[in-house]
């Protein structure tokens, strides 16, 4: 199977179904690896998830370990 470039959302939303599907069937690794590198490039081009400050680590950390409470 050939994994086509994903350019748009359509693409997108095609790549997802075929990994749930590929899946269920259990198919072959490499194809579901090239699938999955495909989409976290998309989703890194049109969903960034940017970095938080470095406050919100440290209070993420001391909250996450019962130290702090905002």
């Amino acid at each position: 199977m050939k994994v086509s470039l994903i350019q748009k959302k359509e693409d997108y939303e095609a790549a997802l179904r075929e990994v749930e599907r590929l899946l269920d069937i259990g198919s072959d690794a490499a194809v579901l690896d090239e699938l999955a590198t495909q989409i976290e490039a998309y989703e890194d081009k049109h969903y960034p998830i940017p970095s938080p400050n470095l406050i919100a680590r440290i209070s993420y950390f001391l909250e996450s370990r019962g130290y702090f409470k905002s």
